[in-house]
């Protein structure tokens, strides 16, 4: 009887260790699928991370561009273009104007006659942005970009 009970102990022990075994297998292999899905994840966020890094990128240059656009018809405001234009174009205050940085009055313009220059300026007329500003060349240039 202690001897079927051993026995009975034994194989009981036995089938405890397979499904042990078993068990562990299915542990492993459910590990390796969460390393592979951990891998995937990884995969994605780097591509996602690349393709931000690109739109980014597309927009750094895009906001340059409009700088550089800003930057060339900054004169609107300031009454000159920016130096990496290669236009000079300035706002000459009348006599009685000198002290009045506002120049309200008659004004009087000098600009460079290059190519370049007149380019630059078309190209800024034409996209409507100067009109106010160029309201004393646009006789002027409206024949010339036309």
């Amino acid at each position: 009887m202690i001897q079927k009970l051993i026995n009975c102990i034994v194989v009981l022990n036995i089938l405890g260790l397979l499904f042990l075994y078993f068990d562990y297998r299915n542990i492993s292999s459910d590990l390796e699928n969460v390393k592979f899905q951990q891998a995937g994840i990884r995969k994605n966020i780097d591509e996602y991370a690349n393709r931000v890094d690109h739109d980014i990128s597309d927009i750094r240059e895009k906001v340059s561009g409009v700088e550089h656009k800003i930057s060339r018809i900054e004169f609107e405001s300031r009454g000159y273009l920016s130096q990496d234009s290669n236009v000079s174009i300035e706002f000459v205050p009348a006599e009685r104007e000198q002290l009045d940085s506002t120049f309200q009055s008659d004004r009087t313009y000098r600009y460079s006659t290059n190519q370049k220059a007149d380019k630059d300026l078309c190209d800024a007329f034409m996209d409507g942005g100067l009109a106010i500003a160029l309201s004393g060349l646009s006789g002027l240039y409206a024949e010339k970009c036309q």
